[in-house]
């Protein structure tokens, strides 16, 4: 497997990581009154991750990896549903951590920077686009088009959850998927074949678009 692959295996397992640490500190802050109580549940939530951590660098296996991930995703979502339960137990601290909460404020910010961001990889692929065809390449026509498909897919991701009240996966992403699928694997190869790419024709557009505009 590529650096690149492994890069976007480690991105997704810190995205994880840093979402358990931060519902975790959020529920002993506002839900644990005893700080040795508190203190003991940070302490083990660090010692787990730290855990998988150190079990994915002493790991070449992508599969142990990809199952690692799976493991911390898991936990978080755990920490997630936990926490809520806690939330609807007492409506003074619901609204308190409602800013904190991915509805509140920080949902927003989100989904706003993720609008923007594709919004501007899809303007990147329209550029792109351009530029291969009035110079006659076609890799590069090619790469203008998987940043405009990928660009409005991440923006439509990004949104969804405002339109349906919680995360929608796009087209794009579907087709990688089934792909995916169809070569006997699961969603996860396919979501971590779509980040790859994207990574790939963002990377490309930022290293060639200043050479021949």
């Amino acid at each position: 497997m590529g650096t690149t692959a492994i890069a976007h295996l480690k991105y997704d397992l810190d995205r994880h990581a840093v979402d358990l640490r931060r519902i975790a500190t959020l529920a002993s802050s506002y839900f644990i009154e005893n700080y040795q109580v508190r203190r003991d549940y940070l302490r083990e939530v660090d010692e787990f991750i730290n855990n998988i951590n150190m079990r994915f660098r002493n790991t070449f296996d992508v599969n142990e990896r990809m199952r690692l991930i799976t493991e911390m995703r898991a936990e978080s979502d755990l920490a997630h549903r936990e926490y809520q339960m806690l939330r609807q137990g007492n409506y003074t601290k619901y609204i308190i951590t409602e800013i904190f909460e991915d509805q509140g404020v920080v949902k927003y910010a989100k989904i706003g920077g993720g609008v923007i961001s594709g919004a501007v990889e899809t303007a990147a692929g329209v550029t792109v686009y351009k530029l291969g065809q009035s110079m006659h390449f076609r890799r590069m026509k090619s790469i203008g088009v998987v940043l405009f498909t990928h660009g409005l897919n991440n923006a439509y991701e990004a949104i969804s959850p405002v339109l349906y009240e919680n995360q929608k996966t796009g087209w794009v992403r579907d087709i990688y998927r089934a792909g995916a699928k169809y070569l006997g694997r699961d969603k996860y190869d396919g979501d971590l074949a779509y980040a790859t790419v994207d990574f790939i024709a963002t990377l490309y557009s930022a290293y060639k678009m200043p050479i021949l505009a």
